[in-house]
């Protein structure tokens, strides 16, 4: 057992913090409340300072677990029900690094339903298998592999009418 100490939070915000922070923006779709949700998962990860290191084999993935459960915090203290539209993918790349056609899987990402803009992000950006997702989620792994595949047909169709205009 040890405690953690103000270097491991350090470590574990520079690590990680930006997985983080584009998990969270992309649930919560407000980049205010994606940086209460930063805070909140490092500040808990460091209250949990008593626990053995090795217990947590995928910092990140532990980290992304706690987020979670910061997101739905968010959700439920939230009484405002109106979102600022997500323009994550300024903030995630410069414009040279993004053609047209990853702006527009982006969008069409971005009007995903929450829980499948997760698991999409989850999967195919942080690159967690359906298992690992459903611990960081805390749901069944057939759950998360039925909802990748429900969001892969909406982003396909999504995609298909948009190119239509």
């Amino acid at each position: 057992m040890s405690c953690r100490s103000a270097d491991d939070l350090e470590r574990a915000m520079q690590d990680h913090g930006d997985a983080v922070f584009r998990f969270a923006l992309i649930a919560v779709h407000s980049t205010e409340d994606a940086e209460d949700v930063f805070q909140n998962t490092f500040l808990r990860w460091f209250a949990l300072g008593h626990i053995d290191p090795a217990a947590f084999r995928d910092l990140r993935k532990e980290l992304l677990r706690i987020a979670a459960v910061c997101c739905e915090d968010i959700a439920r203290s939230n009484a405002r029900h109106a979102t600022v539209p997500l323009e994550f993918a300024r903030d995630i790349a410069s414009p040279e690094s993004i053609d047209g056609d990853d702006l527009l899987v982006f969008a069409a990402i971005n009007k995903l339903p929450k829980a499948m803009r997760i698991a999409v992000h989850l999967a195919y950006v942080e690159r967690y298998s359906p298992t690992e997702i459903a611990h960081i989620t805390r749901e069944k792994p057939v759950t998360v592999r039925s909802r990748l595949l429900r969001a892969r047909r909406l982003l396909k169709r999504l995609i298909e009418e948009e190119r239509r205009g």
